[in-house]
């Protein structure tokens, strides 16, 4: 394990969300702040077109003249105040004879602060529609002594109410649109035109212009904007701490468990009961596999001390009885006797330990099954007539084999099935199957299977004992002082039969005997 120093969860976690917090903040700031300006524009311009055409409608009088610029200036001012517009709008108004009708240029100088506080206000009106400037309205003073009216103003430049002229293409507008452009000092100007309408002809036209900085800028507190998304980002920061801080909580103590384990302390208990399921079933899986651990350490120390036992008392029997014939204590007939015990002690200490190769063999995968065809009857007849042979002092036990039908052909591999076979007879014995004999009955499992049952009639296998027969190592409280071996029969005789892609499990067990069943795949189902 590396020596690098960790992080741990909450604090990467915690970084985590916080890097992400305030680039999402940003983020979405910037869109908000874009989206909002797009918004104002699209609804200041369609304000300002409804103000141009309301203006369109209403600078024509009944008689067909424009109404007075003082009028226009009061009607600008009362649609912006009916409209709750704030932004300033520059206000043009040209005739059909390109005529400046709005803003005169007294209201220009009067806005921008340059006629005198004693001169009389304006007193001339626009002309009819369709008549000329009147004599002395264009490049000439007024008769109230304001400025000329071609606009030159005290330094000869002409104040800008409107739009400026050179934005004007010196066409009339046909309907109510708007164009972006840029005057002369490159400021980007947003511009609003509609036709003047009398009697289905255009005699006029409504300009109204604002720079693009007014009519996109936003009445928003950006200082607030981000306030309030900070502080949201902030606060789900702090939920987030809490629920990681609950989240690890039961992952600690799992991690504190594992360490436990690998000190050897299978006994672990979690106090946090956790509501989400993973966590949950984590913690759970991990007491499970702590309990999984804990027995088969207890079954890791009941081998050693069974292997010990039972390789041990061989190996003692076996001194015992050729040190006696060395010493000459016995002779003749007795002491081939002792030697032939120590052969069967010497047979005996040889297949224990080739059960223990055979089945540590077979879990790491060095051995292999084959299948080829059997014919079941018969060969299950063969396997039980040699172990009867070897059973020396069970030659008059009764063994029945029954068959539903002859033809009875598996798929397998006839050693590994002739293991599986007796392991169960030897199991069958030792229950005390010779009180009342043992039943093979051979049937048709399933559509795909066949079955074998191996029945005796001994005094069963304790309920409390059945889930663990199949443990490797594991023996029962009756063979554990009366029948030697190393428990390992059935465990092993499961594995074989899985490898054949078959089944072996106990069937049925009681006081009067038990049933095993091994089935194996048909011929055609394999």
């Amino acid at each position: 394990m590396t020596n690098k120093k960790r992080l741990t969860l909450l604090q990467v976690w915690s970084r985590t969300y916080l890097i992400s917090m305030l680039i999402g903040i940003f983020i979405v700031g910037f869109i908000a702040v874009q989206w909002l300006q797009y918004v104002t524009r699209q609804d200041r311009i369609a304000t300002v077109e409804h103000i141009a055409v309301r203006m369109a409608e209403q600078v024509v009088n009944s008689k067909g003249e424009f109404i007075a610029t003082n009028e226009i200036s009061a009607m600008l001012a009362n649609l912006q105040r009916d409209l709750s517009f704030k932004n300033p709008i520059r206000a043009h108004i040209k005739s059909a004879d390109q005529r400046i009708i709005f803003p005169t240029p007294e209201i220009n100088d009067m806005q921008q602060g340059r006629q005198g506080g004693n001169q009389p206000p304006p007193n001339d009106l626009p002309p009819k529609i369709g008549q000329g400037a009147p004599q002395g309205d264009r490049g000439q003073p007024p008769n109230d002594g304001g400025p000329p009216r071609d606009g030159g103003g005290p330094n000869g430049e002409r104040p800008r109410q409107g739009p400026p002229e050179e934005m004007f293409d010196g066409k009339l507008p046909q309907t109510t649109e708007y164009v972006k452009k840029r005057d002369t000092e490159g400021v980007s100007i947003y511009m609003v035109s509609s036709p003047i309408m009398q009697e289905e002809k255009i005699v006029g036209g409504v300009y109204l212009s604002l720079p693009e900085h007014d009519i996109a800028d936003v009445d928003v507190n950006y200082a607030m904007l981000y306030t309030l998304l900070t502080g949201g980002g902030l606060l789900g920061w702090i939920v987030m701490y809490l629920l990681t801080r609950r989240l690890i909580k039961p992952i600690k103590e799992v991690a504190d468990a594992a360490k436990q384990l690998m000190l050897g302390n299978y006994d672990v208990s979690f106090q946090s009961n956790s509501q989400e399921q993973e966590v949950a079933q984590l913690t759970a899986t991990f007491q499970d596999m702590a309990g999984r651990l804990k027995q088969l350490e207890s079954l890791r120390t009941l081998l050693i001390a069974g292997v010990t036992h039972e390789l041990k008392t061989p190996v003692a029997s076996i001194s015992g009885l050729l040190q006696a014939v060395q010493d000459k204590v016995v002779e003749g007939a007795e002491s081939e006797e002792f030697i032939q015990l120590s052969l069967k002690e010497a047979e005996r200490m040889h297949n224990m330990v080739e059960d223990l190769l055979d089945f540590n063999g077979f879990a790491t995968g060095a051995l292999r099954v084959t299948n080829e065809p059997i014919e079941l009857h018969r060969f299950v007849r063969e396997v039980v007539y040699q172990w009867r042979i070897a059973q020396e002092e069970q030659q008059q036990l009764d063994i029945q084999v029954e068959s539903t039908r002859e033809e009875l052909d598996v798929m397998g591999d006839t050693g590994r099935i002739q293991q599986i076979l007796i392991n169960l007879l030897n199991n069958s014995l030792h229950a005390g199957a010779n009180r009342g004999g043992l039943r093979i009955s051979l049937y048709d499992y399933s559509d795909r299977e066949i079955g074998i049952d191996v029945a005796d009639q001994g005094k069963g296998i304790p309920p409390e004992e059945q889930p663990y027969i199949f443990e490797r190592f594991y023996r029962g409280q009756g063979k554990k002082h009366k029948v030697r071996g190393l428990g390992l029969g059935l465990p092993y005789s499961l594995m074989l039969a899985h490898a054949q892609r078959g089944q072996l499990f106990l069937r049925e067990s009681s006081p009067s005997g038990s049933i095993f069943t091994l089935t194996l795949l048909k011929i055609d189902a394999s």
